[in-house]
């Protein structure tokens, strides 16, 4: 195996091993094995020891590909995961790789780096690990740069396989030189060219379209310039006809706004007019207010001698309230003391019946539970007979126990065969569903492989349809560039436009200005004068001509610059309509291309896919002989007859099985055992059993009867002691009873003599006397706002005279304005008239404007469209000559450019350096030749005469010449095949350690030497010695023993029941 890494110019890399840990992989349960010291080393054993086993666990952990049919079988029979740890040395860097199988279920895969390289046995290590098994697949790819089958064709002779890159056809060979010169970066270049020029095309086709149609358009130019000349002289006069009735509609505004300031007045007058009656119907509902509140005073006053009255008689019923009071709490408190004695008595009269109650009822209790005791005792003679037959059927069942004791470890071995002998059929049957399954799944997935393909080219299709629109979406996009682009600059020129009209104003406003300055000076110096001093625009003399003059030309400026400013106006509203329209046709396009992404990801799912299912129908095959060979031991199983091949899953030997069967079955029946008679004796036990529950049921009945008898006397002393108590806390004549105190609190009760009745209707007569407090209260106040309310009319009576007096004032503004409005005449009419007339020439102005801004916009995009029209014949050809040059590289990139130009060049050192090695193997008796080109079969004499480039074809064959002549290569002996693989592989592998600057240190041979002969081997192990020193590993495979004895370094691997062990030599 050669395991190389590419590098920068100059930087010198290294692959080495350190070490390999096995776990359950293949034959392997558990080994470990250093690299320690092994720099040219044999792998030696038997055949079927394991020995391209720990050669396929370095393959299987970096790239999880090994010769097994399935990923379950590299797992060791028997056991449910494999695990294969490999460390080795990348360049100065030490990683390790962790792969995991668990049975029936997904592979884990660890990546790390050691971050201490110290003792290899204490080195630490940071993970590299990614989400996912394929992640980390990927990083470990991008790290070493070396794929698995570029490995197993370049420098890994496996076994079976050594010629494997021989046999690749020339296409195939040339494709496997390319990998490993990494010339697949050629490939995705000549992709990329490839899609550029289609592209440029698509792009090129729509611009050659979009020239078609702006040619048509430009056909309409000259009668676009003869109609907007016309509108300009329709605008002109519509100005005219504005600017007189403009004049006439100042006349009758001025007008309308002196009559509109008398109309005011008058609304004013009328407002004041009804504040003022509002004001006097105020103060008018005041004085009723008022005249109301002295009435309500003078019936509280004419009452005062009655309201006295009641108050004395509130006070009499007070005072008695209170000595009532006083009686109420020493009432209230000997009433509680009384109910608190009375209900005393009861609980203790009711508690002392209660515990007599209770008394008898455990006396009778007592009785009857003595009689049951009686009952039971009686029962003794029948139990005593029945317990010797129960000592009897005890004896018995012992006996039978110490024979099953002999018997049970007998039957419990042939019950754990029996058991063995099912679970290794369970696990024929399991492992046979579940390659029964796994074929049925992938006949099903291959069966969907012609579907995969249809789905695969239709979404290509429709891939190429929504590239081509993602190419239109471009072209829209840059169109509304340009849009945006020109509406900044209308934008610019509106507001210079806006400038100029507001300094226009400003000018126009001083001119109005100055005549009215220039009077007002004149009249100050007592002049009358017609010259208005000097311009303020210009500096020269302002007279009355001048003013005129200067004034009609700013008019006239300030028009054609609101003229401007409209038809600028109406340009943006036009460009960002179209913005609008391209907007739009591009949020359509986005929305047509949102699927673009995921239909790439689904083709891509589809290519992976399709993969997947060329490689499961590879597998198919392998998985038939498998069941074959599952289902003909299961026969065996269910029928007997002749023991087929032993399988890994079966565990132990078959017939021993059988046979330890069979002298169990003899054991057993010399002993005589039955386990029926021991059932019986069980039974027969349990059914005596009753006899020592009622034995201790006779027991437990003498106890309790002694215990009851014991009980009777204490109880009766206690009924009679109750009825003691009873009788002394019912008799009065005892002081201490409570039937004495609750007599004496009765005649205190008596003593006092106060009724509860009475005292609630003294208090009822207190609440209802209380509302002479509110009237004397009321009384009070009374007095005290009488000499108030007096003021206050008096001031109400001459609030009254003031309103009156402003209400006639206002009634004599009113018609002195009413007068003046009815004599000066109403313009109003006049007014709408002008008004609607000047509406339909400024609407007939702006539908002109409108109509002159569309055309000059047509026409400038006429301008525009032409000057277009030159750029994109410019783009056009630029186009054309792009998509020339990406044809060109295509060309250059693809298999016959420059990738068959640096296979060309490395061919004859690739030769020299193989004729090299094979002269030094074959005693100089092979040699190697390149053959890259050959004529095609169907070339005629003339195309090999004039035009020999097309008459031959790239190929990769390879001659082997020897004493004899020229050969085909698959004409050679094993030996002598191998030993020209050899050369080969070799020198590629040199080679391309010489183009990178990386060093190959390890080189694995496995079993390549069984087809050589004495001298062969001799020469083959002389070659292997003198490339030694150029590499860190080299690994040679036999299980040839006198070959062994070469090397100084040996890895012994032998076959046992538990698996493959190994042992190092050095």
């Amino acid at each position: 195996m050669i395991s190389n890494g590419f590098t920068e110019a100059g930087q010198r890399l290294t692959v080495i091993p350190e070490q390999l840990i096995l776990k359950n992989f293949l034959s392997y349960r558990e080994a470990t094995l250093h690299f320690g010291g092994l720099q040219t080393a044999c792998i030696c054993g038997a055949n079927g020891a394991g020995k391209s086993s720990l050669l396929e666990a370095m393959a299987w952990s970096i790239w999880g590909k090994s010769r097994a049919s399935t990923e379950d079988d590299v797992i060791f029979a028997g056991e449910t995961e494999a695990t294969v740890n490999f460390t080795f040395r990348f360049g100065h860097e030490v990683y390790r790789v962790i792969r995991t199988r668990r049975l029936g279920q997904t592979t884990a895969l660890e990546f790390q780096m050691a971050i201490d390289e110290g003792d290899p046995d204490q080195w630490v290590f940071r993970s590299l690990t990614e989400r996912g098994a394929r992640a980390t697949q990927a990083a470990i790819l991008q790290r070493l740069r070396l794929d698995y089958d570029t490995f197993v064709n370049s420098a890994y002779l496996r076994q079976g396989r050594a010629d494997e890159f021989m046999l690749k056809t020339p296409a195939d060979r040339k494709d496997i030189l390319a990998d490993l010169l990494k010339l697949g970066q050629y490939d995705d270049l000549a992709e990329q060219a490839r899609e550029r020029s289609k592209l440029l095309k698509g792009e090129a086709k729509q611009l050659e379209e979009s020239i078609q149609s702006q040619e048509q358009k430009l056909a309409d130019r000259t009668s676009l310039t003869q109609e907007l000349a016309t509108v300009e002289q329709q605008l002109k006069a519509l100005r005219g006809d504005r600017q007189k009735a403009e004049a006439r509609l100042e006349q009758l505004r001025s007008m309308a706004a002196q009559r509109q300031t008398q109309q005011h007045q008058l609304q004013w007058i009328q407002q004041q007019q009804q504040t003022v009656c509002q004001e006097l119907g105020r103060l008018a509902q005041e004085g009723q207010r008022l005249a109301q509140r002295q009435a309500e005073i003078d019936r509280t006053l004419a009452a005062q001698t009655e309201i006295e009255a009641g108050i004395q008689q509130l006070q009499q019923w007070q005072r008695e309230d209170e000595i009532l009071g006083q009686k109420s709490q020493q009432y209230h408190q000997w009433t509680t003391e009384r109910n608190q004695r009375q209900q005393a008595l009861d609980r203790e009269v009711s508690r002392l019946e209660n515990e007599q109650r209770t008394l008898h009822s455990r006396l009778q209790d007592l009785a009857q539970q003595e009689q049951e005791l009686q009952s039971i005792l009686n029962q003794r003679s029948e139990v005593e007979s029945a317990a010797t037959q129960w000592q009897t059927a005890r004896h018995h069942l012992n006996q039978l126990e110490q024979m099953q004791t002999q018997a049970a470890p007998l039957v419990q071995r042939r019950q754990q065969l029996l058991q063995e002998g099912d679970r290794v059929r369970s696990r024929l049957v399991a492992r046979l569903e579940e390659l029964q399954n796994l074929q049925q799944r992938a006949m099903a997935s291959v069966a969907r492989r012609p579907q995969l393909i249809q789905q695969w080219e239709q979404i290509d299709q429709r891939i190429q349809a929504l590239e081509n629109r993602k190419v239109y979406q471009d072209r829209v996009q840059e169109k509304g560039t340009e849009r945006k682009g020109f509406i900044d600059r209308l934008t610019g020129m509106r507001v210079d436009l806006e400038n100029q009209l507001a300094k226009l104003t400003e000018k126009m406003t001083l001119l109005a200005e100055q005549p009215a300055i220039q009077k007002s000076q004149n009249q100050e110096i007592h002049e009358i004068s017609e010259d208005y001093g000097a311009c303020p625009l210009c500096d020269q003399p302002l007279d009355q001509h001048h003013l005129e003059r200067v004034q009609a030309k700013q008019k006239l400026e300030e028009t054609e610059l609101r003229d401007r400013l409209w038809v600028l106006q109406e340009q943006l509203a036009l460009t960002e309509r179209e913005i609008q329209i391209l907007r739009q046709e591009y949020r359509n396009l986005k929305q047509e291309l949102q699927p673009l992404n995921s239909l790439i990801e689904e083709r891509g799912k589809l290519q992976e896919q399709l993969q997947t299912l060329e490689q499961e129908q590879i597998s198919l095959a392998a998985q038939e002989a498998t069941i074959a060979q599952l289902t003909a031991t299961l026969d065996w199983f269910d029928r007997g007859g002749a023991v087929p091949e032993p399988l890994p899953e079966l565990g132990r030997s078959l017939p021993d099985l059988r046979h330890e069967l069979a002298e169990l079955d003899d054991r057993l029946t010399a002993l005589n055992f039955d386990d029926r008679n021991l059932a019986l004796a069980r039974a027969e036990v349990d059914r005596w059993r009753w006899v020592e529950l009622k034995q201790h049921e006779l027991n437990q009945a003498q106890r309790k009867l002694e215990q009851l008898q014991q009980r009777r006397p204490a109880l009766l002393a206690e009924r009679d002691q109750l009825q003691k108590t009873l009788a002394s806390h019912l008799d009065a004549a005892e002081p201490t009873s409570l039937t004495a105190q609750l007599a004496l609190i009765k005649k205190q009760l008596t003593t006092l003599n106060y009724q509860p009745d009475y005292h609630e209707q003294v208090r009822a007569k207190l609440r209802s006397a209380q509302g002479w407090l509110a009237r004397a209260e009321t009384l009070r106040q009374c007095q005290q706002e009488a000499p108030q309310l007096l003021d206050r009319q008096r001031q109400l009576a001459q609030a009254q005279q003031s309103q009156t007096e402003t209400q006639n004032q206002l009634a004599k503004q009113w018609a002195e304005v009413q007068s003046q409005l009815t004599n000066q005449p109403d313009p109003s009419q006049d007014l709408q008239q002008l008004d609607a007339q000047l509406n339909d020439l400024q609407r007939a102005i702006e539908s002109t404007v409108a109509k002159q801004a569309q055309l000059s916009q047509q026409q400038e995009f006429l301008q525009q469209l032409a000057e277009q029209i030159g750029r994109d014949r410019q783009q056009l050809q630029q186009k054309h000559h792009q998509q020339r040059v990406y044809d060109e590289l295509t060309k250059a990139f693809g298999k016959n450019g420059i990738q068959a130009l640096a296979i060309e060049t490395l061919l004859p050192q690739l030769e020299a350096e193989a004729n090299r090695i094979l002269s030094q193997l074959s005693a100089n008796q092979l040699h190697i030749n390149f053959v890259t080109q050959r004529l095609k079969k169907t070339a005629t004499k003339r195309q090999k005469a004039t035009d020999l480039a097309s008459a031959t074809i790239e190929t990769l064959e390879i001659q082997i010449a020897d004493a004899q002549g020229t050969r085909p290569y698959e004409t050679y002996s094993g030996g002598e095949s191998f030993r020209i693989n050899f050369a080969i592989r070799l020198a590629l592998s040199r080679l391309l350690a010489q183009r990178s600057g990386t060093a190959l240190q390890l080189l694995i041979i496995d079993e390549g030497f069984g087809t050589q002969d004495d001298a062969g081997r001799d020469r083959l192990v002389a070659a292997i010695n003198a490339i030694a020193p150029d590499f860190g590993c080299i690994l040679t495979v036999t299980h040839i023993p006198q070959l062994k004895e070469a090397f100084t370094a040996r890895i012994e691997v032998q076959k046992t029941a538990e698996g493959s062990k190994l042992a190092v030599f050095l």
